[in-house]
């Protein structure tokens, strides 16, 4: 149950009606196809508003006591502007008050126009700004979905929920997707998770967590990776994929957000964390298996090669860590899941996470 101040909401998998104070009773929604609120009945069944729309939203017919939600589902202001999270939707002119972030598709020409209403087909789609699943019936998560991703933006006020922008170069099957509930629950929980272990919260790494605005976007697949990952940060942004929820979770989110805070803080974090375990880097000279007459002789390549050090490093893969930067981010994970693997009290590494985690710096040797 949600209360606005004035009236209180009561949500099952959808939000399923209203206290009405004066009436003084519950009143249940009955929704239409998409999602608009069409009807208001009480306990007794008996119908007390009822309201129909023209297909961009504008109210057409009204009878009884007005409920503020209505089109596709959504609040409705005095102005009768529908809130739809990221912008305000005016029915009236069927276009939204100010630009998308999105820049559109380029394998969809119509929603290239950043104004207009989902993309100019109101009886087929809805829009609740491109972040949740639109709705396809009354028993839809959308409301739910919602309410988990303002919770996250308003407890961690640097974490933005984005879903994915076209790339004019990439195909389709690259644009970006919507946010499930699911995936929204176990970004919440890693986030907990994190900000429990600080102990002055998620904002505690001095000069390192808060110098930039950490964004979740969701995308359908990964242009480096396709169909390989389910989870990769790229500058200040974790990139979440269509196969995240089937093989990863939230420990990924975890490992995801440690390369932020190393990244934050222009991996100096990783560099320490290397120093402090007694880890390094060091060039290793490996023969080519041909050798031709051009070459000369030179036949050899020079590449870096992570050494972990003297105690066992966090589980990465069969393969092993291949620098700093997954080692520190393995070992915050296992740090904070105490699952048994590789990183135990006692040494290095979950001393310097530890440390890190406690005081917010990273400990001097």
């Amino acid at each position: 149950m949600f209360s606005d101040g004035e009236t209180s909401y009561l949500y099952g998998r959808g939000r399923i009606g209203e206290y009405n104070s004066d009436e003084e009773q519950w009143l249940y929604h009955h929704a239409d196809a998409m999602g608009s609120v069409r009807q208001l009945g009480d306990a007794s069944q008996e119908i007390i508003f009822s309201q129909s729309y023209d297909p961009y939203g504008m109210s057409t017919v009204t009878a009884g006591s007005e409920s503020n939600y209505g089109y596709t589902g959504q609040w409705t202001d005095a102005n009768d502007l529908v809130h739809l999270r990221a912008r305000y939707y005016a029915p009236g002119m069927g276009r939204f008050m100010n630009r998308d972030t999105w820049m559109g598709n380029y394998y969809r020409p119509l929603s290239l126009n950043q104004w207009n209403y989902v993309e100019g087909n109101p009886v087929s789609f809805t829009d609740p700004s491109g972040h949740c699943p639109p709705k396809t019936d009354e028993f839809s998560d959308i409301d739910v979905c919602w309410i988990v991703l303002n919770r996250i933006e308003q407890t961690y006020t640097t974490v933005d929920l984005q879903w994915g922008f076209k790339n004019r170069l990439l195909p389709p099957s690259f644009e970006g997707k919507r946010w499930t509930v699911s995936e929204l629950n176990t970004i919440e929980a890693a986030l907990q998770k994190i900000d429990v272990a600080m102990s002055s919260g998620l904002g505690g790494l001095k000069g390192s967590f808060g110098k930039r605005t950490l964004r979740f976007v969701r995308y359908s697949d990964s242009f480096l990776y396709p169909g390989g990952i389910c989870g990769l940060f790229v500058g200040n942004q974790i990139h979440v994929y269509d196969n995240f929820s089937s093989i990863c979770g939230e420990r990924t989110i975890v490992h995801e957000i440690a390369h932020y805070l190393d990244w934050n803080s222009r991996f100096t974090l990783s560099k320490k964390f290397r120093d402090y375990v007694g880890a390094s880097i060091k060039m290793v000279n490996t023969p080519l298996p041909t050798c031709p007459p051009e070459a000369r002789g030179y036949c050899s390549i020079n590449t870096w090669e992570y050494c972990e050090g003297s105690e066992i490093p966090p589980y990465y893969s069969s393969a092993g860590v291949p620098n700093e930067k997954e080692d520190f981010a393995a070992s915050v994970a296992e740090y904070l899941y105490e699952d048994g693997r590789n990183i135990v009290p006692g040494q290095k590494r979950w001393e310097f996470i530890e440390t890190l985690f406690t005081t917010g710096l990273p400990p001097t040797q």
